[in-house]
Order: C-alpha cells, then structure tokens, then sequence
C-alpha cells in the first residue's frame, strides 16, 4: 500500500492513520511508554488463534503501568475520533468472522469478534495489521544501531 496517496477505503484509511501513529511513536519517540513492545510481547507477536489470552496478559501489564495506560487511552480516543475508524472495525470484524468461521479455519478459531469489546476488536484489526508495527520497530532499531532481532518461529 502506498502511504503517500489517498487512501480509498475506511480500512486503507485506518491502516494509514496506524502506520502514522506508529511511526510518531516507536521511531520520533523511541516507544517512550514502552507500549508498544509490551503489546508486541503479549498480543502482536502471539498466534492470532491466541489472541484472546494475549490480551489478558497485556492488560494486567497495562494496569500495572500508568504511563503506558495513559499512552493507550489517548491512542484509543484518537482512533474512534476519525470517521472512518468504526466503519473500517465493522467491515473487518464481518469479514474476520467469516473467515475463521470458514471451514477450513473453524478449528482453531472458537471465537469470533461479537465476544470482544470495542477496545478488543479495534486491538483485533492491529493484530491482523501487525507487519507495521514490525517495520517501525526495526526503523527506531536501525536508527539506535541495534541489530535486528530474530522473531521466534511459533
């Protein structure tokens, strides 16, 4: 996807608005909060058919870190303050519970979006759309001199 031209779809749209956030905060920033590597941790970087049980993991580390709870509130506000936000979470969530309900995928998927609550669904979408949370980790790696690191094969 182009970043630099207009995005045509909610999605596109979200996703660029995504990549913008992340790229203020992991590389101007250097992830000040530690937010985003905790959610790497707990949520991004797990099997998508754990996801659930990564987001109670992240958000008892989110409770315990004021700074990185007050981080991700004003991210989430952020976020449902665009217009195009809730209809590119809709047209994601209906399309994810099609396809993990598909039979092909419903065996690892006793879950689908409806159980989640706004915060989840949205945390869902940058799950699915992790690759740029990736990319703008290794830009502030690359800038700091560190060497890329080697994901775990899960």
């Amino acid at each position: 996807m182009n970043y630099e031209a207009q995005p045509s779809s909610h999605i596109e749209r979200l996703i660029a608005f995504y990549a913008r956030e992340l790229h203020v905060e992991i590389v101007i920033n250097k992830d000040s909060t530690g937010f985003w590597g905790v959610a790497d941790e707990d949520i991004f970087g797990v099997r998508l058919t754990s996801f659930r049980e990564g987001i109670s993991a992240f958000v008892k580390r989110l409770s315990e870190e004021g700074d990185m709870f007050n981080y991700f509130s004003a991210f989430c506000f952020r976020v449902n303050a665009q217009p195009y936000a809730q209809p590119a979470i809709d047209v994601f969530c209906e399309g994810f519970d099609s396809v993990s309900g598909d039979e092909l995928l419903k065996a690892g998927y006793s879950w689908n979006t409806r159980n989640l609550t706004p915060i989840g669904k949205l945390l869902l979408f940058l799950t699915v759309h992790r690759n740029e949370i990736y990319i703008a980790m290794r830009m502030r790696e690359a800038e700091e001199g560190v060497p890329p690191k080697q994901k775990p094969r899960r």
